[in-house]
C-alpha cells in the first residue's frame, strides 16, 4: 500500500521522482509475486504543485497500464478485490 503524498510542508522535500519510483517498485513487486499493490490518495494531495503532481501520477498510471496491457497485473477497484476474495 502506498499513499501518493502531497508536495507541501516536509513532504515537499521528497526528491523529484521518488514517489513515482516507489510506486513502480510496488507495481513490479505485485506483478512478480501475484499480490496486490494499493495506491491511494486524497483529492487534496493535488492541491500543491498541482501540475507536477498530476504529471507524476499520470506517469504511474501509464506504467500500470503497460503492465496491465502485457497481462502482468490486473487493475481493479477495492470492491472487486473484496468480492473476489470472499468467493
Amino acid at each position: 500500500s502506498m499513499l501518493f503524498r502531497y508536495s507541501y510542508g516536509l513532504s515537499r522535500l521528497i526528491p523529484r521522482g521518488a514517489r513515482e519510483a516507489r510506486a513502480k517498485k510496488g507495481l513490479n513487486k505485485a506483478a512478480k509475486s501475484n499480490k496486490i499493490f494499493h495506491l491511494w490518495l486524497h483529492p487534496m494531495n493535488f492541491g500543491w504543485n498541482t501540475r507536477k503532481m498530476f504529471n507524476e501520477f499520470e506517469r504511474i498510471l501509464e506504467y500500470a497500464a503497460r503492465l496491465r496491457d502485457t497481462d502482468k497485473i490486473a487493475i481493479m477497484p477495492l470492491r472487486e478485490i473484496v468480492l473476489n476474495s470472499t468467493q
